[in-house]
């Protein structure tokens, strides 16, 4: 052995201590771990140089499709307040917040159909002391641009939007509003009201949120239920020999409108593109840190750590990589026509892990914080298209009835003479028209509904804004809406 070798030899008259076994393997396994080391070292900032890679990627790909997904790619572009229509309706909004009547007013709006004649007369001299309320909301709708005062930055977890209750509220009381003028023989101004409340429901579907989103398609059905209860005064008057050409072009315009479903859909893709903004947003402040003392269902994020950036950041940017292509799949199904299409396009979406604990921990974590639960959001948004496109199909066969002297036999006669652009699809069934039955005891026109079943037009009476059952969902011709609920 070597050690045995050199135990007797001088070097410059000195004699070699001998090295002990055991420390040579102290090197090798010292050499052993430090080699251990650099690789896993090395193969950190690998993943970490890979993770940003895939973080940039992410980000420039929703950027070429158009998307936004940066808190200043929401901002919009600065309109002057004399023409922007949203200054008008954070006004009103903030008149119903500060006046006690309207806002007790705007509480029984949302339940119209359960008001008896008396009750609407008493609501509705009140009604009449705020014409100005009123103007504001029509100078609103008719207003071009709009652009809401808010600026969006980082992070966007502390970006205070205003209260949507009190817009809301506004359209409950446009919807009092119509009820009262049609019951005082005004039917044209009853229809300019509700085409006010569709004005308000395309301009809060311009406001990146799910939450906007939402009241926005409440707001369809609200317009939906009260175009039901309103169509047959308005085709009796369009149809009397001194009918006014103005309600004529009131509904023409109320028609347009309704078959414009552009603002919903672009309003859902909006609301899940901020979403997917703020779960980006949100990662890059936990691994950077911010000055913010604390974020919003989060909770305190220290300043950044260089040390805890470079061990947990790859971990938290990869969940949040997996979180956006998730969030994209979703932008994606959106756009599908129909909600059996919108389950398929999903069929590929990455799957997110919930769990809170072992390697997928972080994962879960973030997806536990920041996802939200986007399912029930996108058939709620599926729900608001069959409504607008029943309204949409219920106006046009008053105004074909009015000009023929009689109703349509098929919806396929209101595309052959031009009221409706095409046969309307119904968003719940694939490849199927909305179903119309003008022969029934109570004409009807209907969407399977929810679960996609057709059960000939069994419907719940629905006194909530959005439907939550799995039954057809229902309009009536004749304004003869009966009391049925399921059991």
């Amino acid at each position: 052995m070597i050690a045995d070798r050199v135990e007797n030899e001088v070097l410059g008259g000195e004699a070699v201590e001998p090295v002990p076994r055991r420390y040579w393997w102290l090197k090798r396994i010292s050499l052993t771990g430090g080699m251990l080391l650099v690789g896993i070292a090395g193969l950190h900032f690998w993943w970490a140089g890979y993770v940003e890679r895939r973080w940039a990627q992410v980000i420039a790909e929703a950027q070429a499709a158009g998307e936004p997904v940066l808190p200043e790619d929401f901002n919009a572009a600065t309109i002057a307040d004399d023409e922007n229509a949203a200054v008008l309706y954070l006004r009103a909004a903030d008149m119903v917040r500060d006046n006690a009547e309207l806002s007790r007013l705007a509480a029984r709006g949302q339940s119209p159909s359960q008001l008896t004649a008396e009750t609407l007369e008493e609501i509705g001299r009140q009604l009449d002391a705020h014409d100005f309320f009123f103007n504001l909301l029509r100078e609103a709708r008719e207003r071009k641009g709009l652009a809401w005062p808010i600026e969006y930055k980082s992070p966007l977890l502390n970006v205070m939007l205003p209260d949507l209750a009190h817009s809301r509220a506004c359209a409950g009381l446009l919807v009092l509003k119509a009820r009262w003028a049609a019951d005082q023989g005004e039917v044209g101004a009853a229809i300019s009201a509700v085409r006010d409340v569709y004005g308000l429901a395309d301009a809060l579907s311009a406001w990146p949120s799910l939450l906007a989103h939402m009241h926005a398609v409440a707001m369809n059905h609200q317009g939906a239920l009260t175009l039901e209860a309103l169509l047959p005064a308005v085709g009796d008057r369009l149809a009397s020999p001194d009918a006014p050409a103005e309600l004529r072009r009131e509904m023409d315009a109320l028609l347009a409108t309704l078959i414009d479903e552009a603002p919903l859909v672009r309003g859902v893709e909006l609301a899940i593109a901020m979403e997917r903004a703020m779960q980006l947003d949100t990662v890059s402040l936990m691994v950077d840190g911010t000055d913010e003392r604390e974020l919003r269902f989060v909770g305190a994020i220290p300043k950044r750590s260089v040390t805890g950036s470079a061990i947990y950041g790859p971990m938290f940017k990869m969940a949040g990589v997996r979180m956006a292509k998730y969030m994209a799949a979703y932008i994606a199904a959106v756009r599908a026509p129909t909600w059996p299409e919108h389950v398929e396009c999903l069929a590929n979406a990455p799957e997110i892990p919930t769990e809170t604990s072992g390697f997928n921990g972080p994962t879960g974590m973030l997806a536990s914080i920041l996802l939200p639960s986007l399912g029930g959001a996108c058939k709620t948004h599926y729900e608001g298209l069959a409504k607008r496109r029943l309204t949409a199909v219920a106006v046009a066969l008053r105004l074909y009835e009015v000009d023929r002297g009689r109703r349509a036999e098929s919806l396929d006669e209101l595309v052959e003479h031009g009221y409706l652009p095409r046969a309307p699809g119904d968003p719940f069934k694939l490849g199927a028209t909305l179903q119309y039955a003008p022969d029934a005891a109570r004409p009807l026109i209907y969407s399977v509904g929810r679960d996609g079943k057709d059960d000939s037009a069994d419907y719940v009476n629905q006194v909530a804004p959005i439907d939550q059952c799995d039954c057809d969902a229902v309009l009536f011709l004749d304004g003869e809406r009966p009391v049925q609920p399921k059991p």
